[in-house]
């Protein structure tokens, strides 16, 4: 017993050293990792997208499977975006737009299992997510902010293990103390365990109590040194001045992130058009854009500061749709893409009419920087993604 609570509380003891040192390291490390994520402590990209070996990333692709159709399709949305983006950061003066990651379906296979023959494969969905730094000055400021915290978190922690160390000699004893009737009560378990259980088969009720009886001396004497031991340990003021690091760095990660980025989700042929992905709550009033046949705009009372780079992730979302899509929203507020009416144009048995490597629907998420989502909306050449949709 006195060892499992031992145990207990050297685990409570390291992850309170764990969570402080594991801040401390995000922020002391910030110039190692600028090195290669110049945009820190902004999302960083998952794949080096620019320089790939186009060889070896389309083997990859292939393996998924797609046709060789679709991995030049990606490509090209890959290249039509960047420049895109770089257009809209040109004019505003942001940073150079980074893209942060992307996905596409995972291929069709037919019912003998071999690749879905081109001509019959459903459209190809891909998404391209893009990351632009609106706001240098906020950006040095979420960097100050990030290693101050991480100086306090790290003076918190010598606090307390000074305090711990300070202790240590009175911690021992009492443990030692709490050991020795730990070691009685196994001494006296070991002599008299066989005669317990014979009283239990005999129902000897007196045999019985004795036994449990002196057990329990032993353990209560046992536990009246563990909790000595355990509140040596206690230190309300580092475990609040911890949580209220942890709270702090999760409400201002979020705001600064707010502050500093603009993210863009391209959404190509996707399944639908919404803000799905959050409990989103539809603004009424908000400020249309020339070329989007619907643009709706949100706010998201319950975003969280991870750095997974989704639009469920900010306090300020919006949409736009391209292309072909039903006029108006279901009861849900989910629009369709137009070919989700027409079975044969997603089934893995017709030819289809527009390949599966054209564009026929286009849904862009925007999030974070809500005054730089609207000049988003504003500047998009709408033009020039619209002439690579497909009419269907």
């Amino acid at each position: 017993m006195a060892e499992s609570i031992m145990n207990k509380m050297t685990i409570m003891k390291n992850t309170l050293l764990t969570l402080a040192l594991a801040i401390c390291l995000l922020m002391y490390n910030s110039n190692v990792y600028s090195q290669t994520c110049p945009d820190w402590p902004a999302s960083c990209p998952d794949n080096n997208y620019v320089d790939a070996d186009r060889v070896e990333d389309s083997t990859q692709k292939m393996l998924n499977p797609i046709v060789p159709e679709e991995v030049t399709m990606e490509y090209r949305l890959r290249e039509l975006t960047g420049s895109l983006m770089r257009k809209v950061a040109q004019k505003e003066h942001w940073n150079e737009p980074v893209e942060i990651y992307e996905y596409a379906s995972s291929g069709f296979r037919d019912a003998k299992e071999n690749v879905l023959s081109f001509p019959l494969r459903p459209p190809h969905w891909v998404k391209i997510v893009w990351q632009i730094i609106v706001n240098n000055d906020s950006m040095k400021q979420w960097i100050d902010w990030l290693k101050d915290l991480g100086t306090r978190a790290q003076s918190n922690i010598s606090d307390y293990a000074n305090k711990m160390t300070a202790v240590q000699n009175t911690y021992k004893r009492y443990m030692d103390s709490a050991n020795y009737y730990g070691d009685l009560k196994g001494n006296y378990m070991t002599a008299h365990y066989a005669k317990y259980q014979q009283d239990l088969v005999a129902g000897n009720t007196v045999g019985i109590a004795a036994y449990e009886k002196a057990v329990a001396v032993y353990d209560d004497k046992a536990n009246i040194f563990i909790k000595k031991a355990t509140d040596l340990q206690k230190d309300p003021g580092a475990e609040k001045a911890q949580d209220d690091i942890q709270t702090e760095r999760v409400q201002k990660s979020l705001i600064f992130r707010e502050s500093v980025v603009l993210f863009i989700e391209f959404d190509f042929n996707p399944d639908r058009g919404d803000a799905g992905r959050c409990e989103c709550k539809p603004i009424k009033g908000e400020p249309s854009s020339n070329g989007f046949k619907v643009v709706r705009w949100f706010t998201n009372p319950e975003p969280t500061s991870t750095n997974v780079v989704d639009y469920s992730n900010s306090t300020n979302v919006a949409y736009g749709l391209l292309g072909g899509w039903s006029s108006v929203p279901d009861n849900r507020g989910i629009y369709w893409p137009s070919y989700h009416s027409d079975p044969k144009a997603s089934d893995k048995v017709s030819p289809k009419k527009i390949k599966s490597d054209q564009v026929q629907s286009l849904c862009i998420h925007v999030s974070a920087n809500k005054s730089a989502m609207q000049k988003f909306f504003e500047d998009l050449d709408t033009g020039e993604l619209s002439r690579i949709i497909v009419k269907n």
